[in-house]
């Protein structure tokens, strides 16, 4: 008896410290089963899916396209508007020069395109990008870089900086995301 009172007493505790819990904002890459990424495979584009958790302190999203263009990183498109539902995926499509957004939730899906961009990696003699790889905590009105492609003059190893903005390069496109607390027009 002693032992069941102990337990339920303990689950007690548990509950209430899992009831004051903050909840975690995060952004993440999509996990997919063996088979879906067998199929996804078979797409020539470069797919990217990601996975974010927001609470109700974040009342909008905006997506950045960022090029390198004459000896600096300048914004070469946006997408943003407020969110509408606290989970959500947001899909980077990769064809060509150009790139497709899609945004889905439980209420459908939203698609945007950017046809080109002013970059050159087929001239580059070195090429390196990354994406989000782990879980990221959404920290209100801090940019996250979810996807970086450079490309370079030089044949060396190619190793990804913290801020693409510092990175060498000759030729570049990256891809970041800000949650905000302002509702925007």
């Amino acid at each position: 008896m002693k032992k069941l009172s102990l337990i339920m007493l303990l689950s007690m505790f548990t509950l209430a410290a899992c009831g004051t819990e903050e909840t975690i904002m995060y952004i993440k890459p999509s996990e997919f089963s063996g088979e879906t990424t067998k199929v996804l495979g078979l797409f020539d584009d470069e797919l990217y899916f990601f996975d974010f958790v927001v609470d109700e302190t974040v009342k909008s999203k905006e997506i950045v396209f960022w090029v390198y263009e004459n000896n600096k990183w300048i914004e070469a498109g946006k997408v943003y508007g407020n969110v509408g539902s606290l989970e959500q995926q947001l899909i980077l499509s990769f064809r060509g020069m150009g790139c497709e957004i899609h945004l889905v939730d439980e209420t459908g899906s939203s698609a945007f395109s950017y046809p080109q961009f002013n970059t050159d990696f087929d001239s580059a003699l070195s090429v390196g990008w990354t994406s989000l790889s782990y879980e990221t905590e959404i920290e209100l009105n801090q940019e996250i870089p979810i996807y970086i492609k450079t490309g370079t003059d030089k044949m060396d190893s190619h190793s990804m900086a913290d801020d693409f903005r510092t990175q060498y390069c000759t030729t570049g496109l990256a891809v970041t995301v800000t949650f905000s607390d302002k509702i925007v027009d």
